[in-house]
This record gives C-alpha cells, structure tokens and sequence, in this order.
C-alpha cells in the first residue's frame, strides 16, 4: 500500500509535506467501475504498523522509545521561542480539550544549547 503510486505519487522518495493541511486521498477506481470521492485522509493509508487487530506488536515498543527520547531532548536542551504569540499557543477555544486559535501555526522554537 506505501508504494501504490495512485494513493503516494513518487513514493520511493521522502516528501515531508505529504500529509501537510489536512490532504486527501485521490479518486480510486472501485471494482464496479465507479470510483471513490477521494474524501478519506491520505493518513488513513499509511499503516506503518499495520492496522486492526493485526497490528504490529513493537508498536508500543516505539512509542515508548519516542517518548524516552523526547523526555531526554526536553531535559538535556534549552529552548527559545521564536516566532510564536500568545494566539499560537494560548486556549481559544474548546472541544473538550483546550485548543489554539485555528489559523495558529504552532509553537516555534530555537535549541540554544546541548548538553
């Protein structure tokens, strides 16, 4: 599936911006001859891990090592902020959980210094 060049153009090759802004998935041809609205998030096709209850078993095994890598990062460096206002990070509104401005780009920082 990662490499079917209707779903993933160019798909040997690293594009970060792939999954930027909410893309969907092209029109697929389906077996009757119709072909699918293209509305499904292209995120939806990329299983990784696979999917369900066939699911790789080292997901969970990743996810701890992101977030001991992460704590380390956070730990280990100093941080600026750059180019971010309170909009970008302040709670604007609320879905349950707190949530910035919708046209926020994020929080943007600069690492000063490295352990």
């Amino acid at each position: 599936m990662h490499h079917n060049e209707i779903l993933f153009p160019d798909s040997y090759n690293f594009h970060a911006k792939r999954f930027l802004n909410d893309s969907r998935a092209p029109s697929l041809p389906c077996h009757d001859g119709t072909k699918t609205s293209g509305a499904k998030k292209l995120a939806r096709y990329m299983t990784s891990f696979g999917k369900g209850t066939r699911d790789c078993g080292g997901t969970n095994l990743s996810d701890g090592e992101i977030y001991l890598i992460l704590a380390n990062v956070i730990r280990r460096c100093e941080f600026q902020a750059w180019n971010t206002t309170y909009k970008d990070v302040g709670f604007i509104r609320d879905f349950a959980i707190p949530v910035p401005a919708a046209d926020s780009t994020g929080m943007q920082v600069f690492v000063l210094n490295v352990d």
